[in-house]
């Protein structure tokens, strides 16, 4: 567009050169002026038709009316026209200048897309670099988190075996007294017992340094008589009770549906 610009008043300039220096001849004789040039040529045109220098036939009168149309089409008409084309050329210069420039600018404007294409592209990549991370992070934490529960859960079992394990053990030293105190009190229904304790109980009173070992006796042996039919069932199977069966059955029942084990059976063998 620049070079349009340039180019088109350089072509300009010759032929406005040639104007000035031929209207410059005409102002050297005085006749650039056409109050001057007329009177001057019809002067002139009377002597050149009366000698028959120039014959005024019908060509001849077509001729000087073209030549005068010519005239003043170029004395008249030719500025408004130059100045016509002046315009639509200034108006075709301005027109192109306007779409070049809009071309440029949806060039930057392009330009400026493609590097935030880029730009983001490159965030994008930051981004998925981080999601990576952040998604081995927390499969590496759900692993720890799972294995934690795993954890607690057995502890969980572990305390609630122990707890059963206690309950289960004092339950049977209560049951284990409660036998020994009724074997003691079987042997006190004899006669031969009774005077045992009897005197027993005065010589602690005539001497109070010694302590009864009578009942205590009694008790130890019951123990001892308990521990050697546990030690003579030892390895053998002994039936439970129907109400044994069925407290452990309801306890692995409860266990497993909280654990989600729905395919094993939760029976319970008797023996």
């Amino acid at each position: 567009a620049r070079a349009l610009r340039i180019a088109a008043p350089a072509a300009a300039r010759p032929a406005r050169a040639l104007g000035r220096r031929s209207s410059s001849m005409l102002a050297r004789v005085g006749l650039d002026d056409w109050k001057y040039a007329y009177p001057v040529g019809f002067l002139m045109a009377i002597p050149i038709v009366q000698n028959q220098v120039l014959i005024l036939s019908e060509e001849t009168q077509l001729v000087g009316c073209f030549a005068l149309f010519c005239g003043a089409v170029y004395n008249v008409v030719s500025p408004g026209i130059a100045e016509m084309l002046d315009k639509k050329g200034a108006e075709i210069l301005a027109q192109h200048s306007e779409g070049e420039e809009k071309q440029i600018e949806a060039t930057k404007l392009e330009i400026e897309a493609h590097e935030e294409s880029i730009a983001l592209l490159s965030q994008l990549s930051a981004l998925a670099a981080a999601s990576k991370a952040a998604t081995a992070e927390l499969a590496e934490a759900k692993t720890l988190e799972h294995r934690h529960q795993i954890r607690d859960d057995m502890v969980k079992k572990l305390d609630t075996l122990v707890a059963k394990q206690d309950q289960i053990l004092a339950a049977k030293t209560a049951e284990l007294v409660a036998e020994a105190a009724t074997s003691v009190e079987a042997a006190f229904a004899k006669q031969e017992v009774k005077d045992l304790a009897l005197a027993e109980a005065i010589a602690t009173l005539q001497t109070p340094t010694e302590k009864p070992a009578l009942v205590a006796s009694m008790f130890v042996d019951a123990f001892k008589a308990k521990g050697a039919q546990s030690q003579a069932l030892a390895g053998t199977q002994i039936d439970l009770a129907a109400e044994a069966v069925a407290q452990i059955q309801d306890e692995l029942a409860t266990l497993m549906k909280k654990d989600g084990i729905e395919d094993i059976p939760a029976d319970v063998s008797a023996k």
